[in-house]
């Protein structure tokens, strides 16, 4: 299960455990990885995963002004069977031939852990979400 926690003050705050020594509850900003939105009412009949482009935040580039996230705050309302997640990756580079190797190293990691986290149902159907580069960089 995942939780997702909006703060609405311009207050910079350092997320904090009521008990430090809890290691089953991670809590970052980064959204590493893939990180579940929802969870599925019933049995799940496909996957969704949002990939943010270049320079994007695996969270942020999909929000709105408003602060809504429509892959966690609207879809999931429309599709209660489906599993809504988004995947984040470092993905701030810097010159061509950099770029370059480092999305050959992204795209790798991706599908090694795509296959890894889909192996017990390899024939859900998988609906890929791909934002292109976002120009609101370090907007979270």
């Amino acid at each position: 299960m995942t939780a997702t926690i909006d703060f609405y003050s311009q207050e910079a705050r350092k997320p904090m455990l009521s008990d430090p020594e809890d290691t089953d509850l991670v809590v970052g900003k980064d959204f590493l990885g893939y990180t579940p939105l929802n969870h599925p009412r019933g049995e799940c009949v496909a996957d969704v995963i949002a990939v943010t482009g270049l320079a994007g935040h695996a969270f942020g580039s999909w929000r709105h002004e408003d602060g809504k996230m429509w892959l966690r705050d609207l879809l999931p309302q429309d599709l209660p069977a489906v599993r809504v997640m988004i995947y984040g990756y470092s993905a701030q580079v810097q010159g061509a031939t950099q770029a370059t190797s480092i999305l050959e190293d992204h795209a790798e990691t991706f599908r090694q852990r795509l296959l890894s986290f889909r192996r017990f149902e390899p024939k859900r159907p998988l609906i890929l979400i791909v934002s292109p580069f976002d120009p609101r960089v370090g907007e979270i």
